[in-house]
């Protein structure tokens, strides 16, 4: 008897220029026939995009946050169109969620059009939601496909993009975690994606941060962010993806949700810590999240010692996911070791 391992891919992958007014092609040319199109936005994304926007075939539907009453609203009106409809997700990762959330409820097909690289969402088999308080995580099925436009990725504020890099750079200290996770519990390693995810790591080092944001910069960061979405697919969890550098970002979300900053940002300044505490060389890594005028660190998110050291506890058993924090005793003295912008 022979045994594999199925993972589903996207129909879908389109990343290049002047795609907007090329998707109801793209769509044909996969030969997925669908009776009608439901495009998902913000107004504000639609005010800046409009007229790539109103190229797509398809009525619009328009969401005003992540919120979990916005993802209701719109299980709420799929029910009431042609089970045979395309959503189309144009936005950040907030309509991207709440598509996701809602095609996920329904068991129907989305696409991911993003128009900004901020993390690994644009296809991550998981959906991020508010419920006004905090950010709620719940699984969610993969994109139909994806479709990056970048000119229009290009348009979005830089931070977008810093962001979505922090999210691949993340993927360095959730790769050591599950090696501890697998030492010391027995957890499984998936080869295949630890490989994949390891690989996103070592190609967005290698990138130039003086081309920050130009075309092909955007292109290798949308493809790193695909792939490591399809990491955690395969690995069935988001294990490659996510070690304690995530856990203290929800922490942050928790506690501090109001002083939160982008998620990507928050788990890249977290991963330069864990990394010390794995006693890696973080000099390089330092060096590379200068140049791109990265915070580097909790303080430079704006927190204080005695803050982070909340954070970090808090973050200890945030969820059921055995990582680095989980061996030490957090005090402020560790802190005040690890949350520095020099080696030490």
């Amino acid at each position: 008897m022979i045994f594999t391992l199925t993972s589903k891919l996207p129909v879908i992958l389109q990343i290049g220029e002047n795609l907007f007014p090329q998707i109801d092609k793209i769509i044909q040319q996969h030969n997925l026939l669908f009776t009608n199109k439901l495009v998902v936005t913000m107004p504000q994304i639609y005010e800046v995009c409009a007229d790539s926007v109103e190229v797509i075939q398809g009525h619009k539907f328009f969401i005003h946050s992540n919120n979990v009453s916005e993802a209701e609203k719109l299980i709420e009106y799929l029910h009431t169109i042609s089970p045979d409809t395309l959503v189309l997700a144009v936005g950040g990762g907030h309509v991207i969620d709440v598509v996701k959330h809602a095609a996920t409820k329904l068991n129907i097909n989305y696409l991911s059009v993003p128009t900004a690289l901020s993390n690994d969402g644009i296809y991550s088999p998981v959906s991020v939601l508010s419920d006004g308080i905090r950010r709620i995580r719940v699984g969610a099925n993969i994109p139909l496909g994806i479709i990056v436009d970048l000119p229009i990725v290009q348009k979005a504020p830089p931070y977008t993009l810093k962001s979505g890099i922090g999210d691949i750079l993340s993927n360095q200290n959730a790769l050591l975690d599950w090696q501890i996770a697998k030492a010391q519990k027995g957890e499984l390693i998936n080869d295949f994606a630890y490989t994949l995810s390891n690989m996103c790591v070592q190609s967005l080092r290698k990138l130039e941060p003086s081309n920050f944001n130009n075309l092909d910069f955007c292109s290798q960061v949308a493809h790193l962010l695909v792939m490591s979405g399809l990491a955690m697919e395969i690995a069935g969890t988001s294990r490659p993806c996510s070690g304690a550098e995530h856990s203290i970002s929800h922490a942050i979300d928790e506690l501090y949700p109001n002083r939160a900053t982008a998620h990507g940002l928050q788990v890249a300044a977290a991963t330069v810590m864990m990394l010390r505490l794995h006693k890696q060389d973080t000099d390089h890594i330092i060096t590379f999240m200068r140049d791109l005028g990265m915070p580097v660190g909790l303080q430079e998110l704006g927190f204080n010692i005695s803050e982070i050291t909340k954070i970090l506890r808090y973050a200890q058993n945030i969820r059921h996911r055995f990582t680095i924090i989980n061996t030490i005793d957090i005090n402020e003295s560790l802190v005040e070791r690890i949350d520095t912008s020099e080696q030490t």
